[in-house]
Formats: structure tokens, sequence, C-alpha cells
């Protein structure tokens, strides 16, 4: 089909495909009604229920925002960001956890140690004949007591 004021030719295809554009957008900008009912419920419909209904005028959609993109960006990056602290966060709990627990570990064995030294009527090391351990003197016992207790300061505290 020729358009003399357009100078435009339209094949039947081509005005189809504006006939049923044009029925699909029509639905877009049906009109909305709104009304109240008999417990003062506001009700919306795209059909009036009675006279009393109110046609409703809606806006258009407003434009998109050109920086909604890198406001998106940076939003999925500051996530990204607070995940990976909350993982460090618990790895480091994690960590703090476990060091407590050998602490505890330790403090237990070095109250242990030092309550078996001060417990022990002589202390003994090993000697050339297996059978005939040698005897710490005071002096040595005071070292390792003391050493002890410094362990016990150390894990306990």
């Amino acid at each position: 089909m020729y358009l003399p004021e357009t100078g435009f030719h339209l094949s039947i295809a081509c005005l189809l495909a504006l006939l049923i554009t044009a029925t699909l957008v029509t639905p877009l900008f049906a009109e909305v009604y709104k009304w109240i009912d008999e417990k003062g419920e506001t009700h919306y419909s795209d059909k009036p229920v009675d006279h009393k209904a109110e046609t409703v005028r809606i806006k258009n959609a407003p434009k998109p925002d050109p920086a909604q993109h890198s406001r998106a960006e940076k939003h999925q990056r500051l996530l990204k960001v607070l995940a990976e602290e909350r993982q460090e966060m618990k790895q480091r709990k994690g960590e703090a956890a476990a060091e407590k627990r050998q602490r505890e570990i330790n403090c237990a064995r070095a109250r242990k140690d030092l309550q078996n030294i001060k417990n022990a009527r002589f202390l003994y090391k090993k000697s050339a004949d297996p059978n005939n351990p040698v005897i710490y003197s005071d002096e040595e016992r005071a070292k390792i007591t003391d050493t002890a207790d410094k362990a016990v300061q150390h894990w306990c505290h």
C-alpha cells in the first residue's frame, strides 16, 4: 500500500503489525476506578462497580536515573566487602576460640604439673643407671617449682 502524503509503501505485514501493536498497547492505558465500600475500605478496579466510583489518573513511571546502575554496582561492591569482613570476623572468632581452648588446656596441664611438683616428696632426674635416679637438690627443686609457677601464670592469666 502506498501512502502518498508520507511517500512510504506499507506492506500488509507492516499494517498487520501496527494493528496488533495498537491492540496490545490499548490495555496499558485502560482506566482505573476507585471506590469506597460500606465498611469504609478503599478498592481499585479496571471497571466501575457503581456510580460513586471515580476515575484515577495513573502517572507515568519516572524515567530511569542514569546513575542508578553506578549506585547498584557500588552497592554490590559494598555488600561483597561486608560479606568478606563478616567472614574474616567469623574466622578470627573461630581462631580466638581455638586459642582460648588451647590456653585452657595448657593452663590445666601447667597447674597439674605445679601441683605434682609441690606434692612430690622428691624430684628425680634420669641418670646413667635407670634403677638409681638422681634426686634434685633443694636449689634445683626451687628452680623447677619457679619455672612451673611461671608456666601457670603465663597460661592461666
